[in-house]
């Protein structure tokens, strides 16, 4: 029932979409993932409006039924006759824009329907090394002629304050990387230290990470205008990378990173364990463990 529940649901929404589409007639439709792919399949085909697709998340493509359907072209089956009924779709608008390597896959409704009207342009990554791996991992966008990918650029959200001291860290949000550590102490850090701000980007790879992520998210209050926190990765802007005056990089056993290589090239110093490749780098500030 939970699976009926959510088809549903989906469906209700995607049809509301295309009611909307109908009457406001925009120019174009910007579809943010898999939750509003199925719209375009609720239009006349005198309807047709062009989509831009931006892919968050990928790896789930609104796989909401699991099962395998055992498709057969000259005979429908039980499963698409439920879908059918569930999604208000022909099932032959199923078979052609849901299903994906033998599963109904709400993302390829999107997919398919802009390879067919638009040549396979407008589907969109939300950074460029998704976007490459997604064309390199997901079968699902073989055959796109371009996969576009978007700078996730954001306004760290600080304060002008000219006599303030900037530290960076940017990479994942994993145990080895020592985020953790660095969301314990950070509070204490700010309080402690009023002419500091801080920047912290990444995404949240294993429980240190999310762990980390929780604790910093209890912070924004208290430490607005001085404290940034991003759960992904995002283009820094070149001053402020030039602007920043240390990069943290407290790495329990990496013994060299690119993130301390960039920043050194800038003549930002990185503060981290004096070990390994990092402590040999000019400019490395760190105390042995």
């Amino acid at each position: 029932m939970t699976k009926v529940r959510t088809l549903r649901y989906f469906s209700l929404w995607n049809q509301a979409t295309a009611a909307l589409i109908r009457k406001l007639k925009p120019d174009i439709y910007h579809c943010m993932d898999y939750h509003a792919a199925l719209a375009p399949l609720y239009l006349e085909e005198s309807e047709q409006i062009p989509i831009i697709l931006v892919l968050h998340n990928a790896d789930y493509m609104g796989v909401v039924e699991t099962d395998f359907i055992s498709d057969r072209f000259w005979k429908t089956v039980t499963q698409l006759r439920r879908l059918s009924l569930i999604l208000n779709l022909k099932v032959a608008t199923i078979r052609k824009y849901c299903m994906f390597e033998g599963r109904f896959n709400m993302l390829k409704a999107g997919v398919t329907y802009i390879k067919q009207t638009q040549a396979g342009y407008g589907i969109c990554a939300v950074s460029e090394n998704y976007a490459v791996e997604l064309k390199r991992e997901r079968t699902l966008f073989a055959g796109l002629p371009y996969l576009i990918s978007l700078d996730n650029a954001r306004d760290p959200g600080l304060d002008e304050d000219p006599g303030a001291k900037i530290l960076i860290f940017i990479g994942r949000w994993v145990k080895q990387k020592g985020v953790d550590h660095i969301a314990m102490l950070t509070p204490a850090f700010l309080r402690s230290h009023p002419e500091v701000q801080i920047i912290l980007a990444g995404p949240p790879d294993d429980a240190c990470g999310l762990y980390a992520g929780t604790l910093l998210d209890q912070l924004g209050d208290e430490f607005k205008g001085r404290l940034f926190v991003c759960t992904k990765f995002f283009r820094l802007p070149e001053e402020l990378r030039r602007g920043a005056h240390l990069c943290f990089t407290p790495s329990c056993s990496e013994p060299f990173d690119y993130v301390d290589v960039e920043f050194g090239l800038l003549g930002v110093p990185s503060v981290g364990a004096a070990i390994g490749g990092l402590g040999k780098m000019p400019g490395a500030i760190g105390r042995s463990r």
